[in-house]
């Protein structure tokens, strides 16, 4: 992206769908964050992309009614279009959203329902925002001080175009309470702690029964991280 002149980026990411829309979200729904994009990258040369679909291996059958707009979108050697999936899997499990998170300025997931790839993104330190097809009010996200969740991709794009110009710098920022509820140690050591709750698991889980293994290795959990075991934590 770099060699090819671009100073910003966005990281994408889709909810996969499927490709009959009768009882739940369908590809021609999904292809439309896709399509707008794309024309973006078209006509702003400094734009680049990076989007990591849900499901990749599914891919080619969710764009193929715009595909002539995606050959027209790649061939500018702005857009880095993840199709690997795994093994067996339409996914893509060996890249993180957070590994193309973090080479972008900012991030778009186009779904509340299950946001799990905007957290993910947020989480590596980069602005995210959530783009809301179907007006999944309960969301704790809608309770942000700031706009963080949008309903029409043109006022997204007119927020996103401000934060680029820092006339915007509140763009994508999430309020603290709700770091909070997602990880209140903040301290990007999350791996050491599933690590050491399997760990414990493993060793104790031929000695005991189920409850008692998972009593014993909580009150554990919460010397090992310091915490009190009598205050509740997330």
């Amino acid at each position: 992206l770099i060699k090819n002149k671009v100073k910003k980026t966005i990281a994408f990411f889709d909810q996969g769908e499927v490709s009959d829309d009768m009882f739940g979200p369908g590809y021609l729904q999904s292809v439309e964050g896709y399509k707008f994009l794309f024309e973006k990258i078209l006509r702003y040369e400094w734009l680049g992309l990076i989007i990591k679909p849900k499901k990749p291996g599914l891919l080619n059958l969710k764009l193929n009614s715009i595909k002539v707009l995606l050959k027209k979108a790649l061939a500018t050697n702005r857009l880095i279009l993840i199709t690997d999936n795994s093994e067996m899997h339409v996914k893509n499990f060996e890249n993180p959203p957070c590994q193309f998170a973090m080479a972008a300025d900012i991030s778009i997931h186009d779904t509340m329902v299950s946001g799990t790839a905007g957290i993910e993104a947020y989480l590596a330190n980069k602005r995210t925002v959530f783009l809301d097809r179907f007006n999944f009010k309960p969301s704790r996200f809608y309770k942000n001080n700031h706009l963080i969740v949008y309903n029409d991709w043109e006022v997204l794009w007119s927020d996103a175009l401000k934060f680029f110009d820092g006339l915007y710098p509140k763009f994508g920022k999430w309020d603290q309470n709700i770091l909070d509820e997602i990880d209140n140690f903040n301290d990007d050591e999350a791996d050491k702690r599933l690590a050491f709750i399997t760990q414990k698991i493993f060793e104790n889980i031929s000695n005991f029964d189920k409850s008692s293994v998972l009593s014993k290795v909580v009150k554990e959990y919460y010397k090992f991280c310091d915490l009190n075991y009598n205050k509740k934590i997330n």
